[in-house]
């Protein structure tokens, strides 16, 4: 492996600093997740830098890892990843990478459910902007030829 331009040090630093980033991302998406509840703008940008700096750290990294996958003519997938591991016979690095594959998919879910508050919260946003501009979209009525208006702006006189 030490013909490559990477070693097994390489690697194990790689899932180190990955780990690392995983972890701190994680208490990120939990703290926007508060900022989002409490709708703290502030705190949210302050937040958003944080998690751009590091997706921006995990994406190098995948990228870096993608490289040493094409020199070794290995399959890019987390199949392919496991199986160079295992070929590897370093347990430490097995288990290392099967944490991060396990904070990478914990990212993704409480990124999911950070994306399902923020929706909430747009259409949130939306319905008192609405509210404010005069417009009722809650009130859906169909007119006689069966078609759906909302509210006061399609009603006409004589027609039901």
């Amino acid at each position: 492996m030490t013909a490559h331009s990477f070693s097994i040090e390489d690697l194990q630093q790689q899932i180190q600093q990955d780990t690392a980033a995983c972890t701190l991302l994680l208490d990120l998406l939990s703290q926007e997740r508060e900022a989002l509840k409490k709708r703290d703008t502030d705190a949210l940008e302050i937040i958003l830098k944080h998690k751009t700096q590091k997706l921006m750290q995990l994406d190098n990294s995948a990228k870096k890892r993608t490289v040493w996958a094409q020199q070794l003519n290995i399959d890019i997938t987390s199949s392919g990843w496991g199986q160079l591991l295992q070929e590897l016979k370093k347990p430490d690095i097995v288990q290392s990478w099967s944490a991060l594959k396990g904070l990478i998919d914990d990212c993704k879910k409480s990124n999911e459910v950070n994306g399902k508050l923020l929706s909430r919260n747009q259409k949130t946003l939306s319905r008192l902007l609405d509210v404010v501009r005069g417009k009722n979209t809650n009130n859906t009525l169909y007119n006689a030829y069966g078609s759906s208006s909302s509210g006061a702006a399609s009603m006409k006189v004589g027609e039901a």
